[in-house]
């Protein structure tokens, strides 16, 4: 099962944001969003479509510019 977690994450200009991603297993992608309503749309769709970790940045990219575009 797919599950959120959360980072403190400093940019490049020393600004400090939050920043939401997804694991399952040895599988983690961090910093897809700072938005956390964003990440559990996506965490629900991984878990309810049983995603595959193989797959699982692909996915993650076609979300994002579902989202985002």
């Amino acid at each position: 099962m797919w599950e959120e977690f959360s980072e403190l994450v400093t940019n490049e200009d020393g600004v400090e944001y939050t920043a939401y991603g997804i694991r399952q297993g040895d599988c983690r992608i961090a910093d897809i969003t700072v938005n956390q309503c964003d990440i559990r749309t996506l965490l629900a769709r991984f878990n309810d479509f049983v995603a595959s970790e193989l797959h699982a940045l692909a996915l993650v990219e076609d979300f994002l510019v579902e989202m985002y575009s």
